[in-house]
C-alpha cells in the first residue's frame, strides 16, 4: 500500500546572531532555556534561546573552538580548541575556573 506523506515547510523559529566566522559546536543546558556555542572566531557565546539573545560574548581561546559542552548540573560549560587547551567556564559568570593544556602524547 502507499502511504502519502504531507510536509510542511520547515519554519526558522529563532536566528542567533552573533558569531563572525562558522559554529562548529552547539550545546543545550538541562532546561534547554540556555545555549552554548563555539566557533571558528575562537568566541564562545551563552544564548538566552527564549529571546535569542546573548548573555555573553568571550574570546575563549586563540584558535577556533572545536567543542562546548554543560556539566550535567548546569554550573560549568567545557570548551576545547584547536590551540591544545579545554577550558572550564563558570555559567553565571562568564568567567575562566580552569584552563587545561592537552598534549599530544600523553595517555587517556
Amino acid at each position: 500500500m502507499y502511504k502519502k506523506y504531507v510536509y510542511q515547510k520547515e519554519s526558522v523559529i529563532r536566528v542567533f546572531e552573533g558569531h563572525c566566522d562558522f559554529v562548529n559546536s552547539v550545546s543545550f543546558n538541562s532546561n534547554n532555556n540556555l545555549l552554548a556555542s563555539g566557533g571558528y572566531d575562537n568566541t564562545l557565546i551563552l544564548w538566552d534561546t527564549r529571546y535569542a539573545k546573548a548573555i555573553y560574548k568571550i574570546v575563549a581561546h586563540s584558535d577556533p573552538l572545536t567543542s562546548v559542552c554543560f556539566s550535567m548540573d548546569d554550573t560549568v560549560l567545557l570548551t576545547g580548541s584547536y590551540d591544545g587547551f579545554f577550558r572550564i567556564w563558570d555559567v553565571t559568570k562568564g568567567i575562566n575556573l580552569q584552563s587545561n593544556v592537552l598534549e599530544a602524547n600523553s595517555p587517556m
